[in-house]
C-alpha cells in the first residue's frame, strides 16, 4: 500500500505544495517542471532560498541560545499565528511578546537546558514568498546530554527578501517537556 493510500493527507499535501508528479499539464510537463518554471520567472531560486532560510534558522537557533528576546522577536512577523494541541492565539509582536519569551527562556533554564541545536531541518517552497519549514530541535543539557526532542513547524513569509515566522506549530514540544517532567502536567 503507498502512502497516499494509507494516509489521505499525504496525497492531500502532495497536491497542494506541488509534488504530484504524476499530473501534467497541457504541454505534457510534469506539474513539478512548471512550477520550477513559474519560480524562476519570478526570480526565485530554489537553492539561493534554501542556503538564505537555513541562515534565517541559524540565526533563530542562535537567538534562542542566547535568550535574547529582541533578537527572537525581529524573526517575527508584525502578528502571528501559534498554535500546539493545547492553544492556539493570535499574537502581536509588541513588548508584551519580548516579556513572554524572556520568561520561557527562564523555564528552559531552570529545567536544565543549557543549548538548543536544530537536529532536522526540512522545508518546502510554497511559492516565492512562503515556505514551510519543519525542525526537529534538541535540547542539551550543561553536560552535553539529551534533554529532550521535539517537532516544529513554521510558515515563513518573505517580503523584499526578508523572512519573518508568520505561524509557529509547536507538535510536541509541551507533550515532550511534560513526559521528561520540565513542565507540570
Amino acid at each position: 500500500m503507498n502512502d497516499e493510500a494509507a494516509n489521505p493527507s499525504v496525497a492531500i499535501s502532495r497536491l497542494w505544495l506541488g509534488y504530484d508528479n504524476s499530473r501534467k499539464n497541457s504541454k505534457g510537463q510534469d506539474s513539478e517542471d512548471k512550477k520550477k518554471s513559474r519560480m524562476i520567472e519570478a526570480g526565485f531560486r530554489k537553492e539561493q532560498s534554501m542556503e538564505y532560510l537555513r541562515e534565517f534558522f541559524n540565526r533563530y537557533e542562535t537567538a534562542l541560545n542566547e535568550a535574547d528576546a529582541e533578537a527572537i522577536a525581529q524573526l517575527y512577523t508584525d502578528q502571528f499565528l501559534a498554535t500546539s494541541p493545547d492553544y492556539c492565539t493570535c499574537n502581536r509582536n509588541d513588548d508584551e511578546f519580548r516579556d513572554v519569551l524572556a520568561s520561557t527562556a527562564r523555564i528552559y533554564r531552570d529545567s536544565g537546558m543549557q543549548a538548543i541545536r536544530i537536529n532536522i531541518y526540512a522545508e518546502s517552497p510554497l511559492d516565492s514568498h512562503f515556505y514551510l519549514v519543519q525542525i526537529e530541535w534538541k535540547l542539551f543539557r550543561e553536560n552535553g546530554s539529551e534533554l529532550v526532542d521535539f517537532e516544529n513547524t513554521y510558515l515563513v513569509r518573505v517580503i523584499d527578501g526578508i523572512p519573518k515566522i508568520a505561524l509557529l506549530i509547536a507538535h510536541n514540544e509541551q507533550q515532550r517537556m511534560r513526559e521528561k517532567g520540565l513542565l507540570p502536567d
